[in-house]
């Protein structure tokens, strides 16, 4: 995926999972094939680390989709927020925890669903509020790069 309305069609239509190492939002997109290969988006904001580091942990990244391209769902679209420890992290262990949330996606497998249904996912809410400095209240929704926060004033 490459273009910004795709991201954020995900971002609204699509569900999430929080494995250790990666925060994964994943929809199938209206109009697209349920037997389309999978698409793949990549987010690796500034705040990880310098240019070196985003570069790496977007290189490693990269290497794991490639890997597991094959038995990636198909039909969905995915895009992979990975947090700053896969810079360093054993490769097979980001391997291992990558295939199984791709395996959870992908829940037309009836042994995916009834693990699904052992333990649901904690799936993030769009009203979902954080705490922000001075008692405000910040609004949690995914926001585009380099827009400002916008703040909520308590009733």
């Amino acid at each position: 995926m490459h273009r910004t309305a795709e991201f954020q069609s995900v971002y609204r239509l699509g569900r999430r999972l929080r494995p250790a190492h990666f925060q994964i939002v994943a929809a199938r997109l209206p109009g697209r094939a349920a037997d389309a290969p999978a698409q793949f988006g990549i987010t690796v904001p500034r705040r990880l680390g310098g240019a070196v580091v985003r570069n790496r942990i977007r290189r490693r990244t990269r290497a794991l989709l490639a890997r597991l391209l094959p038995q990636a769902p198909r039909g969905w679209a995915i895009v992979l927020h990975p947090r700053a420890e896969v810079a360093r992290l054993p490769f097979a262990g980001l391997l291992e925890e990558l295939s199984q949330s791709l395996r959870r996606l992908d829940v037309s497998d009836p042994e995916v669903r009834a693990a699904d249904d052992a333990a649901p996912l904690r799936a993030a809410s769009a009203q979902d509020v954080a705490p922000c400095r001075g008692g405000q209240k910040r609004d949690a929704r995914p926001s585009r790069a380099g827009a400002r926060v916008k703040l909520l004033r308590r009733p």
